[in-house]
């Protein structure tokens, strides 16, 4: 057992440095993190917000409210990798995320307007749904090696890992000393600092763009046809919409009763 633990902390830290040798893998990974640890504080936040605005009706509500837009734009935004440069898309997705998150923290702060709050946090939460596809394609294209491709793999992994716990845990003791704005203004920080780490990082072209935004379409299509012909498409659809409500408003009492 106690051979055990040095050798897995030897493979960590060897993943580790394969990853962050490489300049670019590690730019984009250490984005990675404070998108993953933003994505979670913001959701969190808004929830609590909406939940001292009108309890448990209101939050369920408003977490509709984000998640709507977002699953929407999400076959769409998905594909915005294949017509562009990927590090390109990842850097305005960033931008544009910073950019709804300062908002959304500007009229949570001077309490201007709820409901305002509510559009720009979906904004953001919509903006969200383009950087994990656009990962998907770009980080492949940065590898060197095979083993530099396996290993940001398992970082990746590791960051979604931790961002789980880690940033509901920071967003608490935020919660704590200040308020829901503040939390907003501080991740839209972090993934400021995040579109700048990967401004640099372009990657390749993409190959056949116009085949491949076609073919896009076609898909987009076809999962809509699919959906709408198929009843439990359909069923399954709402039952995974439910339980992220239900999980979002048993979240959100929990934060509000701490």
């Amino acid at each position: 057992m106690r051979a055990a633990v040095p050798s897995t902390l030897a493979r960590t830290l060897g993943v580790l440095r394969t990853v962050f040798a490489n300049p670019e893998l590690r730019r984009v990974e250490i984005a990675y993190a404070g998108f993953c640890s933003a994505e979670w504080a913001v959701w969190i936040a808004m929830l609590v917000f909406a939940y001292e605005q009108g309890g448990t009706t209101t939050a369920g509500i408003v977490a509709v409210v984000q998640l709507v837009p977002a699953a929407l734009f999400a076959p769409f935004g998905s594909v915005l990798a294949d017509r562009y440069r990927a590090g390109r898309v990842l850097f305005w997705s960033y931008v544009a995320q910073a950019a709804a998150m300062a908002v959304t923290a500007g009229l949570l702060l001077s309490e201007t307007s709820a409901y305002l709050a509510y559009a720009a946090a979906a904004v953001a939460a919509t903006a969200v749904t383009v950087t994990r596809p656009t990962m998907s394609g770009l980080t492949p294209s940065l590898a060197r090696r095979p083993e530099e491709l396996t290993s940001v793999n398992v970082a990746s992994n590791w960051i979604e890992s931790m961002c789980i716990f880690v940033a509901p845990a920071l967003t608490g003791v935020l919660l704590a000393i200040s308020e829901p704005g503040s939390v907003f203004a501080v991740m839209a920080t972090v993934v400021a600092v995040g579109a700048v780490l990967v401004l640099p990082v372009r990657g390749p072209l993409p190959a056949g763009h116009g085949e491949v935004r076609e073919a896009a379409h076609t898909e987009v299509g076809r999962a809509i046809d699919a959906v709408r012909s198929e009843s439990t498409a359909r069923v399954l659809i709402v039952i995974v919409c439910a339980d992220l409500v239900v999980l979002a408003q048993v979240r959100d009492t929990d934060y509000a009763y701490r």
